[in-house]
């Protein structure tokens, strides 16, 4: 083999071999490339995640007392207050909510009515929506929560539950909640009048509620 040809096939397996270094170089650039995709995509995602997060996070339980002025979630204009509250006497029941009283009463379970007086005023210029109020929460002692008896709040209230405070306007009606022995021990049954009781008007973004008794 001449040295010309020796020379021309060490110049053709230099090329090539350069040829190979430069396209493994494109694919390592290309890789890292991607890499700093992936990676700029997750910073990112836990960028937003924290915001959201940070956003949306729960704030401490508030607590009210009974009598006192609060402001309703998200209305700065719109004050309430319950003005009034506690276990109705059998009596008291058939005569405040007759209809809701003999319903429950046909139930094989002792029970008691339980009503809460609220008071609304907005101060502001448009109605605002009380729909929310409507789920609000009766909880009893660490575990037991009951919803409204919307029959024996209408009676108590002598007609239709507001769903919303009219602008410039004070209403006041009654929610009322039935509470049955059987979520209790016998023992809290017997005590139930002492147990800690609080009205929870609102869960999100944080629990707001009134200390009953």
């Amino acid at each position: 083999m001449s040295d010309t040809h020796v020379a021309q096939v060490d110049k053709d397996a230099s090329d090539a071999l350069k040829a190979i270094g430069r396209r493994r170089a494109r694919r390592r650039v290309a890789a890292l490339a991607a890499l700093a995709l992936v990676c700029a995509g997750a910073l990112a995602v836990a960028i937003r995640s924290h915001a959201l997060s940070s956003a949306y996070a729960l704030g401490d339980p508030l607590a009210f007392a009974e009598g006192v002025d609060v402001v309703y979630p998200g209305a700065e204009d719109v004050l309430f207050s319950v003005e009034g509250a506690g276990y109705l006497s059998d009596t008291d029941a058939q005569t405040i909510c007759p209809d809701a009283y003999e319903e429950a009463s046909e139930a094989a379970a002792r029970f008691k009515m339980y009503k809460v007086d609220l008071a609304f005023t907005n101060n502001g210029k448009a109605d605002y929506p009380l729909e929310e109020l409507l789920h609000s929460i009766l909880a009893i002692g660490d575990a037991y929560g009951n919803g409204v008896n919307y029959r024996a709040s209408e009676e108590a209230s002598g007609g239709s539950l507001p769903t919303s405070a009219p602008a410039g306007e004070e209403i006041r009606f009654t929610f009322v909640y039935t509470v049955y022995d059987y979520s209790f021990t016998e023992e809290q049954w017997s005590n139930i009048e002492a147990e800690h009781t609080r009205f929870i008007f609102s869960m999100w973004p944080r629990v707001e509620s009134i200390e009953l008794q």
